[in-house]
């Protein structure tokens, strides 16, 4: 255990020194909150709820959309995607095909990371981990300076 923070000591401090820390740094936001009263969050709650944009028991509320296209052209635009080969019937939702630039041992090596640094654990089972956590900064940091030694030696995991 004293071992692994010894490592990921190494690792931030590393990561603080060069360009990756930098750019994760500059990537990271912290979330901002409005700091309002009670009486204010009630009254935004009442006005939500009376303008129809607040259901009990709803666990998450999507606005409705309204199209500003006719019929028409939306049965246009779906003759033309089927003739293209980007939906088939029974489809629900069409994802393009990706395509990776990565060769497999490129994928390997970055999965390799991934675990190592235990990001694995993280996101093991059914709970979102908490991203904003210190030790999950730690271990994202830890993945990231891993990631970088790749790049830097073109080769596996240290």
């Amino acid at each position: 255990m004293k071992t692994q923070f010894t490592i990921l000591a190494v690792a931030l401090s590393l990561l603080s020194a060069g360009a990756a820390a930098q750019t994760a740094a500059s990537a990271y936001v912290a979330p901002t909150f409005d700091v309002l009263s009670r009486a204010e969050v009630q009254a935004e709650l009442a006005a939500a709820k009376a303008a129809g944009n607040v259901q009990s028991g709803d666990e998450t509320y999507v606005p409705p959309s309204f199209s500003t296209r006719s019929s028409g052209e939306v049965r246009a635009e779906l003759a033309a995607a089927r003739a293209a080969g980007q939906i088939q019937d029974g489809d629900e939702t069409y994802v393009p095909p990706t395509f990776s630039t990565l060769s497999r041992t490129e994928v390997k090596a970055d999965l390799a990371a991934w675990r190592k640094a235990g990001l694995a654990e993280e996101w093991r089972g059914e709970q979102t981990p908490d991203i904003y956590s210190t030790a999950y900064r730690h271990k994202l940091a830890y993945y990231q300076y891993l990631v970088a030694q790749q790049k830097a030696h073109g080769g596996a995991v240290q």
